[in-house]
């Protein structure tokens, strides 16, 4: 059993957390409020933030809660970030491609180019 569903974590883990829409709130509420079945985090003052954040509407106000959330992640340090995880991707010149910054890889949106031939003298 995964470790983390039973909230008996080891004492360091990697995790790997994509994000589609690049809303914070679909990495930070997951993980970090309590009482989800992900987090082992317990910060009432953190909770209210992502409680907030989820309900505001306005582009700009959503954007100070998530600053002070941020800022009060890194005074609180409920986890520590120590390790980041570098993609490296080796591509063959005939692949129509390009590496997405939301790591997510949409195979059919690839193609192969037509090879050049080339003939002698």
């Amino acid at each position: 059993m995964n470790r983390m569903y039973t909230h008996n974590n080891a004492p360091a883990y990697i995790l790997g957390w994509g994000n589609t829409s690049f809303d914070a709130d679909f990495t930070i509420a997951p993980l970090m409020r309590s009482e989800k079945v992900l987090s082992n985090i317990a910060l009432p003052k953190l909770d209210a933030l992502i409680d907030q954040g989820i309900s505001t509407m306005d582009p700009k106000k959503r954007q100070k809660i998530y600053s002070d959330m941020v800022k009060y992640i890194k005074e609180e340090v409920p986890w520590a970030w120590a390790y980041q995880q570098i993609d490296i991707y080796g591509v063959n010149e005939r692949l129509n491609w390009k590496a997405r910054t939301d790591e997510l890889m949409v195979v059919f949106e690839m193609s192969l180019r037509s090879r050049t031939v080339v003939s002698g003298p």
